[in-house]
């Protein structure tokens, strides 16, 4: 294993690093850094013997959805510096909805890692 990360964080650290690839194309180091990523999310569903669900296809597309939307808001943070606070904000909202997602598919993976920071402050 390249990483020794639970296999949640390995999915996170591969749905950032996704949406980092189709807005960083041609960069061989990121590249490199999903291939390790997708063979150590390999090796822990075979050691795991988790078997793929519907739900658990739809948590990470899930995922993937509020890591873009959070690049969003940082990107909108940099380009409207009058409306930082309210991105800011946003992002923080947006995070806690992705840890209640992360906490959901650590369920399905056996990870004992727990998000705390799991509350969306108001944001429906």
């Amino acid at each position: 294993m390249e990483y020794n990360y639970p296999l949640t964080e390995l999915i996170g650290l591969l749905t950032v690093n996704q949406i980092k690839e189709v807005l960083l194309p041609k960069n061989e180091v990121l590249k490199s850094d999903i291939q390790k990523i997708s063979h150590d999310v390999d090796r822990l569903i075979k050691e795991r013997d988790l078997k793929l669900s519907a739900r658990f296809v739809r948590l990470v597309i899930y995922l993937a959805q509020l890591d873009l939307h959070i690049w969003y808001c940082k990107d909108q943070m940099a380009e409207h510096p009058a409306d930082y606070t309210h991105y800011l904000v946003k992002a923080h909202q947006i995070n806690g909805i992705r840890n209640k997602v992360k906490n959901l598919i650590s369920q399905y993976a056996g990870d004992s890692a727990k998000h705390t920071n799991d509350t969306p402050d108001g944001l429906d």
